[in-house]
């Protein structure tokens, strides 16, 4: 195992390749390895690709097997064992680990290190959150947590729990969403019966959410703008009962195809999807905006996205965020409803986009029991769910 986790470190942080597809590349290359070998590669891989900058910073170097190291100190290993799989010197690595350097002196640098973010990056979210932003980096550095979301077209989430249960999952029901249950360990989700009966979907409870508050009922004509491989847009439908129609689009035309098969596979006949900018002329009841952004609230499943990021995109962000918001408002009936989400916590992209958009008013946002006036934000850190910003809009009457 040792000589496949330094090679997808080295993938990761000499080559520059995104940890996610790493990670699957290695356990796909060593089907042999048992429950426990691919725990601890999937979580070495992903810990260093997200803790790096701090890791190097008590290692003095940036080599991987250091860096891979102190990640297994962090994680409890002790010395020895640490040494051992890293093949190093044992009492090399006991000294640099009893004699850590100080902080940068540097306010934004020290926490940049501490957290492991970009400089740049660290001074958006100090910006941004204030003193919360301890908080919101440090639930961003540990590993969420699988939550599924029941299908309630073929089950409920009672009787989902009973059944997980049984097949030896440690299931409990997500505290927020009225239909999420959270994965406590390991499980292989889509080889089960359960994935295979379509009676679940793998969906953090926060995103669940987003779908909640669009307030659809059965019947609607309902618009996913940004529906990407159609989370939200199922949850959607079974928020409809599968009755009346979700028109289903977005600017990537390869993620619908995606939609198109999940779709399929639940027995879901009320979603439509369209090309972008070959959508029928409509008059929804409710337009969902999932509009692209920056991310930052999903940094607990994408560790190294944060190494990605430049801020030149950060810039351009509010610009085509504001063009979708107008998109959906042409698209929207007077008196109708437009949800706009986004899974970042940076003002720029959520708060500021929606203050002040002519044609519409802002109403209370209701979910999961969460009530937003005049908007609701989630985050890891405050709510145990992935980081979303919802705000309800009311197009203006005719």
């Amino acid at each position: 195992m040792r000589a496949a986790v330094l090679a997808g470190l080295h993938a990761v942080l000499v080559e520059g390749q995104r940890s996610e597809e790493v990670v699957r590349r290695v356990l796909r290359a060593n089907p042999a390895f048992h429950n426990a070998q691919r725990a601890l590669a999937a979580d070495s891989i992903h810990g260093v690709a997200c803790l790096r900058m701090r890791y190097a910073h008590h290692a003095g170097t940036s080599q991987p097997a250091w860096l891979w190291a102190f990640h297994l100190l962090e994680r409890g290993a002790s010395e020895a064992d640490a040494a051992a799989l890293a093949q190093l010197d044992e009492g090399a690595l006991r000294a640099r680990h009893a004699a850590p350097p100080p902080w940068p002196e540097d306010p934004t640098l020290a926490w940049a290190t501490r957290f492991s973010f970009p400089p740049w990056l660290a001074a958006h979210l100090l910006d941004a959150l204030g003193p919360a932003a301890t908080a919101f980096a440090q639930a961003c550095n540990q590993p969420a947590a699988a939550v599924l979301r029941a299908n309630t077209l073929r089950t409920t989430r009672e009787a989902l729990l009973d059944n997980l249960s049984l097949a030896g999952w440690n299931v409990t029901p997500t505290r927020l969403s009225p239909d999420g249950i959270t994965l406590h360990g390991h499980a292989n989700l889509r080889g089960s019966l359960a994935w295979q009966e379509g009676l679940f979907e793998i969906q953090d409870e926060g995103s669940q959410l987003v779908a909640q508050a669009t307030l659809v009922t059965p019947g609607m004509t309902v618009l996913d703008l940004c529906a990407g491989s159609g989370g939200k847009t199922l949850a959607l439908a079974a928020m409809m009962m599968d009755q009346g129609t979700i028109h289903a689009t977005d600017l990537n035309p390869a993620r619908l195809l995606d939609l198109q098969g999940r779709a399929r596979r639940r027995g879901v006949r009320s979603i439509q999807t369209h090309a972008w900018g070959q959508l029928p002329l409509l008059q929804a009841d409710v337009v969902l905006v999932d509009a692209p952004c920056s991310h930052l609230g999903v940094l607990r499943r994408s560790p190294d996205l944060r190494w990605f990021l430049n801020a030149g995109e950060l810039d351009a962000y509010p610009r085509t965020q504001r063009g979708l918001l107008t998109h959906a408002l042409q698209l929207c009936r007077p008196g109708g409803h437009i949800l706009y989400a986004t899974c970042t916590v940076l003002p720029a992209e959520n708060e500021a986009v929606v203050t002040g958009l002519p044609g519409c008013s802002l109403e209370v946002v209701r979910a999961g029991g969460l009530t937003g006036t005049p908007w609701l934000n989630v985050r890891p850190d405050t709510h145990g769910t992935d980081g979303f910003f919802l705000a309800l809009l009311k197009k203006d009457a005719a």
